[in-house]
């Protein structure tokens, strides 16, 4: 009976967001660029519209989207934004003529295409296990076969494009990298601390760090919206356990946080290009990761520790531990190399050249 009611409650939301009721993700905005003239393009931005944009908490795609739209505008191209599942806001995008539709929404593809037959499309997936098909969910296996309605899809790392190349070949594939317009000043620090930074879930495998760290006395503090079934037992049977799973928290307090520690841990069972990658190392921190979450980090880099087994793992802590790196020489790398100015570049020339020869 109650699962009933949820799925009533399920489809009264889904036609009030239809019918435009549903206010708060009625999102379609449109951007002028700095210059307009002769070589100006158009563009549409399709997101979810599941989270506001900019999104008022942790949204990685959201993040993405709201900080490189000020750089396409600066590169001469106009912006639409179609962030909503409301069949008013779609009808109003269709008023609007674009030479390109750029979808960062993995479902939305059929709909999009549907709406506009004829205009290029480039799709990027921001599925973090998008190059592990043997761990997809079912979803996202109906979802991959729906890119292949997109004239390009974007890798956010060379391991997605490698597989994708072998499962898809209808389609262009282009590399796009992610980067960050995110601020924070590094400090040097008198202990040592880790973070982890991430909503908190089985995929992420904060309930195993939790361990490793307990086992091995390492401070290791995880920050992010707590879902992991095995974490909120531990903090109803040991509430002491709060002082590791600190919750969500800003990006301004993230700012001023991240900083105080030494180094980021990112140990997830698949990441497409981690965005909290990028903030960690403006802020300072040194990076451990695994392969499969690695995205496009430069590996040869000698904050940049990658782990495949706790083995690993205690050599990294150690080696943070022992011999840490400047941290002011860590920020310094990452805003030189990160930021969307220039690592938008290769996006904007694949959106150009669909723009041009459709």
């Amino acid at each position: 009976m109650f699962n009933q009611f949820l799925r009533i409650i399920r489809r009264i939301r889904r036609v009030l967001a239809n019918r435009g009721i549903a206010k708060s993700l009625q999102n379609f905005e449109t951007y002028k660029s700095e210059k307009e003239n002769s070589e100006t393009i158009s563009i549409l931005i399709v997101a979810s519209g599941s989270v506001l944009i900019p999104p008022t908490g942790w949204g990685a795609v959201e993040t993405i989207i709201s900080e490189t739209i000020p750089v396409f505008l600066q590169n001469n191209i106009d912006v639409s934004l179609l962030n909503s599942e409301s069949y008013f806001q779609w009808r109003n995008a269709k008023r609007r003529k674009y030479d390109v539709i750029l979808c960062h929404s993995d479902t939305h593809m059929n709909r999009i295409r549907r709406n506009w037959k004829s205009v290029p499309i480039i799709a990027i997936t921001h599925y973090g296990l998008a190059a592990l098909p043997e761990h997809w969910h079912k979803s996202y296996k109906k979802a991959f076969y729906s890119l292949s309605l997109a004239d390009a899809i974007g890798c956010l790392s060379p391991a997605i494009y490698r597989k994708f190349l072998t499962l898809q070949r209808n389609v262009k594939l282009v590399g796009v990298l992610n980067g960050t317009s995110f601020q924070s000043n590094p400090e040097y620090k008198d202990t040592t601390k880790f973070l982890v930074l991430g909503k908190v879930e089985s995929r992420k495998r904060q309930y195993e760090l939790w361990h490793y760290g307990k086992k091995r006395n390492i401070e290791i503090h995880f920050i992010g919206q707590i879902e992991d079934i095995r974490v909120k037992k531990i903090l109803i049977e040991k509430p002491e356990s709060q002082d590791s799973f600190l919750g969500p928290r800003s990006r301004s307090e993230l700012s001023r946080l991240m900083p105080q520690y030494s180094c980021l841990i990112l140990d997830s069972e698949g990441e497409a290009d981690a965005l909290v990658l990028y903030e960690a190392q403006i802020a300072g921190l040194e990076i451990i990761t695994n392969s499969a979450s690695l995205g496009n980090q430069d590996s040869s880099l000698a904050w940049i520790h990658v782990i495949e087994n706790e083995d690993d793992l205690e050599i990294a802590t150690k080696k943070i531990k022992d011999n840490p790196i400047d941290p002011f020489l860590i920020s310094k790398y990452a805003d030189e190399n990160y930021r969307w100015e220039t690592r938008i570049l290769p996006l904007i020339g694949e959106i150009r050249d669909l723009a041009a020869h459709g």
